[in-house]
């Protein structure tokens, strides 16, 4: 648990300040203070918050909980304050973002975002405020496994699918930068996430190499079936991660095309490919969409059926055998 019942103290006498109000009055710089507050709560390093028991009753079934055991306490345990197994600075962020205030805190230091994590579980603090912020510092974390790890181990859905997105769409394995957040997770689970990127790529991989771009108009038609352009864009995609979006952008085939296509190529792809490629981001998009939900569900067993690159559309232009 992560409080306890000191003992009980007189309580203060009543100030001046109207009970409706719910400004913080700033006793000091590190603590959070409501003069008609009717609950204590003490820090791990020795402070007091008093606060108010209905807000935090509706943050929290924990503190729904231990609020229930003070009242049949009686009197002299409703004056007794809460120690707290968490810090000042933990104490006085949560309260700012339960509070309707707008004094929401900022988190700069990964050693204290864990701690507020840490702090939210173990408080089962309920607040969507709370929770939307802390999964918002995790979403701006620049390492996907560092992310991945802290979702993981926290429970935040978003913020899992967003680095599990990040993590598929880099070419970086991370095997010479490995968080220490990673030790959050087991081996089964990572194994997990790379099986699914190794698999997602592939899949990919093979969409891309399945259009066979062919120009109707083109003179080299009978002797080079396949464009040279296309095959030295092949030939890039193979080697880099084809959810970088600078691989089936309009830029990189524009880039192809113009270095090693004949004039008529380069005239039926400027009218027709763009279209093309736009149709084979969707596609990459689809896939991309079904691996984070794989990977999140964590439904293993099927994760080929559901990576497997789909049967074209015949309404989608894109598909073997294309032909300007």
């Amino acid at each position: 648990m992560s409080f306890l019942i000191a003992s009980p103290e007189p309580p203060s006498s009543p100030r001046e300040t109207p009970h409706a109000a719910l400004s913080p009055e700033h006793l000091a710089p590190d603590t959070i203070q409501f003069a008609d507050g009717d609950v204590l709560l003490r820090s791990s390093d020795g402070n007091d918050f008093r606060v108010h028991s209905i807000v935090l009753r509706e943050a929290s079934p924990c503190f729904r909980h231990r609020f229930q055991l003070r009242e049949a306490g009686g009197a002299s345990a409703a004056h007794a304050p809460l120690l707290m197994t968490q810090n000042t600075n933990v104490l006085n962020d949560l309260l700012r973002w339960i509070y309707p205030t707008n004094t929401a805190p900022s988190i700069d230091e990964i050693s204290h975002a864990l701690d507020l994590l840490r702090a939210v579980e173990e408080l089962q603090i309920e607040s969507r405020l709370v929770k939307g912020a802390l999964n918002a510092y995790i979403v701006a974390q620049s390492h996907p496994l560092r992310a991945w790890a802290l979702a993981t181990r926290f429970g935040y859905k978003e913020a899992h699918k967003d680095a599990v997105r990040k993590y598929l769409a880099t070419d970086e394995d991370f095997m010479d930068d490995v968080p220490t957040e990673m030790g959050f997770v087991d081996a089964k689970a990572y194994m997990q996430l790379v099986r699914v990127k190794r698999t997602a790529i592939l899949s990919a991989t093979d969409i891309i190499r399945s259009g066979a771009w062919v120009c109707r108009d083109c003179p080299r038609r009978a002797s080079a079936p396949t464009p040279a352009w296309h095959a030295q864009y092949l030939q890039r995609v193979s080697s880099t991660n084809p959810f970088e979006g600078a691989l089936t952008s309009d830029l990189m085939v524009e880039m192809y095309v113009t270095l090693q296509a004949h004039d008529c190529c380069k005239r039926n792809v400027k009218t027709r490919g763009f279209t093309e490629m736009s149709h084979l981001r969707l596609r990459l998009a689809e896939l991309i969409t079904s691996a984070v939900e794989a990977e999140y569900s964590g439904d293993m067993s099927s994760i080929s059926a559901k990576l497997s690159p789909p049967s074209p559309s015949p309404s989608l232009p894109y598909r073997h055998g294309i032909v300007f």
